[in-house]
């Protein structure tokens, strides 16, 4: 959203649940499933990041790009063959903000970000070397809006929910290492977004529902039996690319009084990052 034009546009606690129960099922003798311990995991990188907002006719409004710092936690598992993984990753940082106001006049500044990705995921046995996979993923963005000269900045709170299908073939190069590619498709439904300008009061608009399409490519050592304590080690690259559609318009209020209107732009992501992480089996 552009920081002068209101026209333009305007915890995760869910996932640590999920790692407490990971850890009591594992630990519980009523456990019926027949799961692995799991192996708890930690990770770090850096993505480059690009977000990029459009009009309605294609016109560009805002563009940015930075680079962020990304880690994350894991836990990895297995029952009667078939693995799932939760995952809760965090990526900080600024991207360098170039926008337009609705006088046509150009603008310069920063935009700190704070994404914070909590997912489950879910893969069939291997077949040929060969798994399936879905991902449930929530998503909260934090962004804000640098002021500059005269142009006050605003905070934004982006959350939504995806859903994906994936795909992965794994191939051993080595006895003590393994080269594995994965690839997802997926979107999702409306989101909401937390709005505070500086020019009327706190609000929230809703999104357009999203796309998602993403690549990876991973190297590292083969990955513990069942039951097998140890470390295991890899590293790896990641190509995300992301689609909002623009969200219906929604007055702006200030004490009661109507001060204009808001909607989110149509809104593109795309993230490449590297990185590497460790795992751990008790």
């Amino acid at each position: 959203m552009t920081p002068t034009t209101p026209g333009y546009k305007g915890r995760n606690s869910g996932l640590f649940c999920g790692f407490a129960l990971a850890a009591a099922a594992w630990a519980s003798p009523a456990w019926s499933f027949d799961c692995s311990a799991p192996a708890w995991g930690a990770h770090a990188g850096v993505v480059r990041s690009h977000w990029e907002e459009t009009n309605g006719q294609g016109r560009l409004l805002v563009r940015e790009r930075g680079t962020l710092q990304r880690a994350g936690f894991t836990a990895d598992g297995a029952c009667q063959r078939w693995q799932w993984r939760l995952a809760l990753t965090r990526s900080t940082g600024e991207r360098a903000y170039e926008g337009v106001s609705n006088t046509n006049f150009p603008i310069q500044t920063t935009s700190g970000l704070a994404i914070t990705d909590a997912s489950a995921q879910l893969w069939t046995p291997p077949v040929a070397s060969w798994s399936g996979g879905l991902r449930l993923n929530h998503r909260r963005l934090n962004r804000d809006i640098a002021g500059t000269g005269q142009v006050r900045g605003y905070p934004e709170r982006f959350t939504y929910w995806q859903a994906a299908v994936g795909l992965r073939h794994e191939l051993a190069l080595t006895p003590d290492s393994i080269i594995s590619g994965e690839g997802w498709l997926g979107g999702g439904p409306a989101g909401t977004l937390a709005l505070s300008l500086p020019t009327a009061d706190p609000t929230q608009l809703k999104l357009g529902t999203s796309r998602l399409a993403e690549i990876g490519l991973q190297i590292g050592s083969p990955a513990l039996a069942p039951g097998q304590a140890g470390w295991s080690w890899h590293a790896r690259v990641d190509y995300q690319w992301q689609a909002i559609a623009a969200g219906p318009a929604k007055a702006l209020m200030r004490n009661g009084i109507p001060v204009g209107g808001a909607a989110q732009p149509a809104t593109r992501q795309q993230a490449l990052g590297v990185g590497a992480g460790a795992r751990y089996r008790f």
